[in-house]
């Protein structure tokens, strides 16, 4: 249970919280409740437990993942649960019975009979039980998942993530260029598809950084931007931090271009010390790595600024402002009109104040 409380997995979660409420059966018979309530309290709470929606356990353990072995589990531990409900309660469905066949009074002995008789080794018939229902279980799940994965592998949105055609190619005949491929293909008009994308698997050996956990089997996939523009595939999951899948594609996606326009000085037009180029920032992203870096830094024990962010390009630091406003003028008079510039990196820069100047030295890169 701690390593899927821990983790992400929902298979070790549901079988570890079915485990504990089987081990509360002994315990409450050693405080001395009855053999009847232990059984059956517990064996209600597995069923009822596994039968929850799925969005009651991540209300509690936050978002877990499942797959296939979830779903036997969650059967396995729902037919040990009903099958100690039905055998510790086996008198009362037998009174149940009785009053309902009270009419039938040839049929009624019959009833009793095959009821009490195997009540007589509770452990053979719980199995019998448990065994039989397993089967049941087996032949329905192979039946209804097998349907479903039909059901789901001719679904266009589901599994083909918005791509009504689909084709894989080997390691040794790659296609670079689809659009391309598909222009110089015969008998194919390439103004019938109106939007191509690509994938690519590659199973690798990786580990997390700083660990000193061994390399682990991975699979990579590297998707283009037309895929990801035009898939209706959802994000299976989100790092702590993230809101929404907006969110995530926003901070994935890297800069490609930003863009110079405006004017301005710091701090104010009657004291001006900087004078500066505006950064436009029309996607926001700017702002939000401002902001992130700027939580960051908080955790670490640095005030935040109480000014608000200004994303700018520094030209000018004027050592006399006061006399400096008619400069501070004619420079915000300027109109300075739109540049656009290519983005391929992020710098983070150490500013030392000297008597000459400010020192900039680059602590470290980080390339898009």
């Amino acid at each position: 249970m701690l390593s899927g409380a821990t983790g992400d997995a929902a298979t070790p979660l549901m079988l570890g919280v079915s485990l504990i409420l089987i081990g509360l059966v002994p315990m409450l018979r050693l405080i001395g409740v009855s053999e009847r309530i232990a059984y059956t309290s517990c064996g209600l709470a597995i069923a009822v437990a596994m039968l929850l929606p799925w969005s009651v356990w991540e209300s509690v353990f936050g978002q877990i993942s499942m797959d296939f072995t979830t779903w036997v589990v969650a059967g396995l531990m729902t037919v040990i649960g009903a099958a100690w409900v039905m055998v510790y309660n086996a008198d009362v469905i037998l009174g149940a019975a009785g009053l309902v066949l009270s009419r039938f009074g040839t049929l009624l002995p019959v009833v009793k009979m095959a009821i009490v008789y195997p009540l007589r080794a509770r452990f053979r018939t719980g199995a019998t039980l448990a065994m039989f229902t397993l089967v049941v279980f087996t032949l329905v799940t192979g039946t209804a998942s097998s349907g479903s994965f039909q059901k789901a592998f001719g679904s266009v949105e589901e599994f083909g993530g918005g791509y009504q055609v689909r084709a894989g190619t080997s390691a040794t005949a790659p296609i670079v260029n689809m659009r391309a491929a598909l222009r110089n293909a015969r008998g194919i008009d390439p103004a019938d598809f109106t939007a191509v994308g690509s994938q690519s698997v590659l199973s690798v050996k990786a580990r997390q950084v700083g660990t000193d956990r061994a390399p682990e089997s991975y699979v990579a996939r590297g998707l283009d931007r037309a895929f990801l523009r035009h898939t209706t595939f959802g994000l299976g999951a989100m790092a702590r931090g993230f809101g929404s899948a907006d969110e995530v594609w926003r901070y994935s996606t890297p800069f490609t271009s930003s863009g110079l326009s405006g004017t301005g000085v710091f701090p104010r037009r009657s004291r001006p010390q900087v004078l500066w180029v505006g950064v436009e920032d029309a996607s926001g992203r700017l702002s939000d790595l401002q902001q992130r870096l700027e939580d960051e830094f908080a955790r670490a024990g640095f005030p935040k600024e109480d000014r608000g962010y200004r994303p700018h390009l520094t030209i000018a630091r004027l050592r006399r402002p006061e006399d400096a406003r008619e400069l501070a003028e004619a420079h915000i008079q300027k109109k300075f009109s739109f540049i656009e510039v290519p983005v391929n990196k992020f710098a983070l820069f150490r500013s030392q104040l000297s008597p000459k100047g400010s020192i900039y030295s680059v602590i470290s890169e980080h390339r898009f």
